[in-house]
């Protein structure tokens, strides 16, 4: 079954001592559930490989984004679509 993952940077979460601002290095690497990546809020950066070799199709970023590091995306075969929105 695929799934969404949404993180409304800025906001605390249970599990987390801070306030998220990136997508860490490997965060999604090899995963095969995750289809839709949705971040809103203040995130800053794509760590090295956040995405790699996932199965992701569409990811939506927002326009605070500063840096994609080398790799974010790499083998993504499925990705069709990177929508950057205002934030």
């Amino acid at each position: 079954m695929a799934k969404t993952f949404v993180c409304l940077s800025g906001k605390r979460y249970p599990d987390a001592s801070q306030k998220t601002t990136q997508i860490a290095a490997n965060a999604f690497y090899g995963n095969t559930t995750v289809e839709m990546v949705f971040i809103q809020g203040k995130m800053k950066k794509l760590a090295k490989k956040s995405l790699a070799f996932s199965r992701i199709k569409d990811v939506t970023l927002p326009d605070s984004l500063q840096e994609i590091e080398e790799g974010a995306f790499m083998y993504c075969s499925k990705l069709a679509d990177v929508e950057i929105r205002k934030v």
